[in-house]
């Protein structure tokens, strides 16, 4: 995972803050309220003139009399009511995510995000600040955000796996809707990404990354094979079309091993997952839900050609160890980082971690 954060991932992580905050927002930010109408009755004391004629013929005598009468006079008053200031106000999103050290972004480009909100908001006059709460654990936290939830202190954004079991216990809500809402800030997301936050033809999740599963190579060692600078340049290219297969690879690892060059021709990950065991079951035809139902399938034929394939590396031609399953992490990049493994099945974000743990 690269250190910066892509203008898609940051749309997304805007999109996720800015839904949380958006009720917030609206509640704090209120209008000022009109200028009020008030209607009020009073009793006046008048001075009148009254003109009197004694008898007829007589002389007209003018006599001024003043008396109260009741009179009812309406007047309107105008009440300006000026809005009162309203006291800065600190919205508090917490964040939980897990991973290998890198993934610390996981958690800290909210942060990111949270920082260009406050920013937002503060040229716009809006007295509202972000705050971000993050956890990071290092391993799986389902049990914790479980006992989190039911008391009733679950964080607001989790970067996490088991969808399906989320979304079935009734913790996330789908957010269907709210994509094609916001669509224009999720319209660049690489379109096949919004299959991994599906589950029973819904939409649960926004993709956190874009990370792929590469097959790392030895530049110096195919030097030392005889590779010339165009050959080993041109390797990737003609895997991805499909010019030199895995059968092509375990040759060059054999004669690698022969030489002395590597103590391995192959490693992988010490457990079931993505590479290779998914992604081989995948090439071989295999899927493992049902996009309707959300049901697991195991397809056998696929399955079966995945372990032959390891199968053959790891006994046949011998350049997978045996005991690839349960070596630790911290063995498999020392022996891939200081040149002793050829190929190495692994995630773009071990480059990262490969510039930030010293393995060497």
């Amino acid at each position: 995972m690269a250190k910066g954060i892509s203008p898609t991932v940051l749309s997304a992580i805007l999109l996720i803050v800015g839904l949380i905050i958006g009720v917030a927002v609206g509640y704090f930010a209120k209008p000022v309220p009109p200028a009020e109408t008030v209607t009020t009755t009073v009793l006046e004391t008048m001075t009148i003139t009254v003109t009197k004629t004694i008898a007829p013929g007589a002389a007209t005598v003018t006599e001024t009399i003043t008396k109260t009468i009741p009179t009812t006079i309406v007047k309107t008053i105008t009440k300006t009511i000026a809005a009162t200031p309203a006291l800065p106000k600190e919205i508090v999103i917490r964040v939980w995510a897990s991973g290998s050290p890198v993934d610390i972004t996981r958690v800290d480009n909210i942060e990111r995000a949270a920082a260009i909100l406050n920013k937002i908001f503060s040229d716009a006059g809006i007295p509202i600040t972000i705050k971000v709460e993050k956890q990071f654990f290092r391993g799986a936290y389902l049990e914790k955000f479980i006992a989190a939830y039911a008391a009733g202190e679950a964080p607001d954004i989790i970067a996490m796996k088991d969808l399906a079991t989320l979304a079935e216990g009734g913790y996330v809500i789908a957010l269907d809707d709210y994509i094609k809402k916001y669509w224009p800030l999720l319209e660049d997301v690489i379109p096949t990404l919004w299959s991994s936050v599906k589950y029973k033809g819904k939409i649960w999740a926004l993709p956190q990354d874009t990370e792929a599963r590469p097959l790392y190579f030895r530049k110096d060692v195919l030097r030392k094979l005889g590779w010339s600078e165009e050959e080993i340049n041109a390797l990737p290219e003609k895997i991805r079309k499909g010019e030199v297969t895995l059968l092509d690879l375990i040759k060059v690892a054999k004669e690698a091993m022969a030489k002395g060059l590597v103590e391995w021709g192959f490693y992988h990950r010490p457990n079931f997952g993505g590479t290779p065991f998914i992604i081989l079951y995948y090439q071989y035809g295999g899927i493992l839900q049902d996009p309707e139902t959300g049901k697991l399938v195991l397809v056998k034929s696929a399955m079966l050609k995945s372990l032959e394939m390891l199968y053959r590396m790891a006994q046949v031609d011998k350049v997978l160890p045996e005991t690839m399953i349960g070596t630790s992490w911290r063995t498999i990049h020392h022996d891939f980082v200081n040149g002793l493994v050829l190929f190495w099945f692994g995630g773009t974000w071990h480059w990262a971690e490969w510039q930030r743990v010293p393995y060497h």
